[in-house]
């Protein structure tokens, strides 16, 4: 009997982590997919502020910065500007 409650919930287990592995995979092919959106868009010519790429991918202001963040962080495009709404990104 206790076995079964064991083998039971090691098997719970084993489909929760597989959820969130599943879960984590498709988030970062998503996360993937809007930044080379943004690169292809980049590559087209000009500058983006943080508003287009939230109007472009549809998402908040918030994750639109996060994402041109990282790109930045990769080495990928450089920020213009300082602070504020005058702030806009170009490829490096």
């Amino acid at each position: 009997m206790e076995m079964g409650r064991v083998e039971k919930e090691i098997q719970k287990e084993r489909e929760m982590w597989y959820g969130f592995s599943e879960y984590n995979e498709r988030v970062a092919a998503l996360k993937a997919a809007r930044k080379a959106k943004i690169m292809e868009k980049l590559k087209g010519g000009g500058n983006m502020h943080t508003g287009q790429v939230a109007d472009l991918l549809d998402i908040s202001r918030a994750t639109a910065f996060r994402y041109l963040e990282e790109l930045e962080k990769e080495g990928l495009i450089m920020q213009v500007g300082k602070t504020g709404r005058e702030v806009e990104y170009r490829l490096k």
